[in-house]
């Protein structure tokens, strides 16, 4: 669902895999699912990388869905380089975003990845 909130090219730029849910969490609370979009940006002239978070969270409401989005970073390298507790750690950050100070509204999320992203 991210595609439909930021655009082809940003998802592309910012390394996302064609808006395609990279994984999906379990939580306690108000949330039935948790969708997580996971890109990593590398900096080469900074020598760091930033992995960059979206969660899309799904809540029912008096018969209603709802759907909250959740946005944060972390440095460090991908998930996909990580073992064992290193793994564990990575995904004890990634779940850590599902708070409220972290809550965006969809229309925002293309901005906060475009503000990410190296300049050319």
């Amino acid at each position: 669902m991210l595609i439909k909130y930021v655009s082809p090219e940003i998802l592309q730029a910012a390394g996302f895999n064609e808006g395609e849910v990279s994984l999906s969490i379990s939580t306690k609370g108000n949330y039935t699912s948790c969708s997580v979009y996971l890109s990593h940006i590398t900096y080469p002239l900074d020598q760091k990388s930033v992995n960059i978070i979206i969660i899309e969270a799904i809540r029912e409401q008096k018969d209603r869905i709802h759907r909250d989005w959740f946005f944060g970073t972390f440095d460090g390298p991908e998930l996909g380089e990580l073992s064992g507790c290193a793994a564990d750690e990575y995904l004890r950050k990634v779940k850590s975003v599902l708070k409220r100070p972290n809550r965006v509204a969809a229309k925002n999320l293309e901005l906060r990845i475009q503000e990410l992203l190296p300049s050319e």
